[in-house]
Parts: structure tokens; C-alpha cells; sequence
């Protein structure tokens, strides 16, 4: 979960994450955690839907679809993009960087149900340890 005050310069742009108010001491980490400004940031979650539908929104999938993004993917140019690591978010990356118009998405990893993932998603893939 972010937490962000929504107020600084780094909430008005909508960059939750980079809140200078509420993360002061982001060395640090705590064993609890408490949220005073849990009214920016969050996601409605419609009522009949369970945690295993939704488990990614917070997280996984805003982190892969802003790697996609950062590839400046658009229909027309012919990019191959490449993603190393078919974990959770390397999923979401190939899936955002389709989404996105992507004609071909090269998937690295070395576990082998990763790369089964990534080519069930459309991705050709390579073992990382061929590359040695």
C-alpha cells in the first residue's frame, strides 16, 4: 500500500510513492504501520470480488504497467521489448507492453514455469543461463 499525504508537490503530480511527509525516514521499517492520510491513493474494490481477483492492483500490476510505459511502446514502431525476470511483475510488464501495441516481447528468466508463463502470455522467451 502507498501511503501519501496528497498534499506536497510529489502527491499534486500524483506521484503517491515519493511523499517527502509521510515516509521521512524511508531507511527505516516498522513492524506496524499506520495510515494518516489513507484517503489518497487508495482503490474501491466493487463488492463480489475476492482478495484473489484483486491481489494485484495495488502493486504488481501499476509496477509492470509503468515498465511497459518507460518503453514508450506506440502501435506504429516495430520495438522488440525485452523483460528479465517472468516473476508477478514481469507478467504484468509483457501483458502492459502487449496492451500497449508491442508487435514482439522477449522474456528472460530461469526457472522454467516463469518462462512457461511468459510464453502462455505471448512472449518468446529465453533461459537466462543460455546467455552465459
Amino acid at each position: 500500500m502507498t501511503i501519501s499525504c496528497g498534499e506536497c508537490r510529489q502527491g499534486k503530480w500524483g506521484n503517491w510513492n515519493c511523499c517527502a511527509r509521510t515516509n521521512p525516514n524511508g531507511r527505516e521499517q516498522a513492524e506496524y504501520l499506520r495510515v494518516p492520510y489513507a484517503d489518497v491513493g487508495l482503490i474501491v474494490i466493487p463488492d463480489g470480488l475476492d482478495d484473489e481477483q484483486v491481489i494485484f492492483l495495488s502493486d504488481i500490476l501499476p509496477t509492470g504497467c509503468q515498465a511497459a510505459e518507460y518503453c514508450e511502446i506506440t502501435p506504429e514502431a516495430e520495438k522488440t521489448i525485452a523483460v528479465w525476470g517472468c516473476g508477478p511483475v514481469g507478467v504484468m510488464a509483457i501483458r502492459s507492453c502487449f496492451l500497449l501495441g508491442a508487435k514482439r516481447v522477449t522474456a528472460i528468466d530461469e526457472a522454467p514455469e516463469r518462462l512457461a508463463l511468459a510464453h502462455a502470455r505471448g512472449a518468446e522467451t529465453i533461459d537466462r543461463w543460455v546467455l552465459n
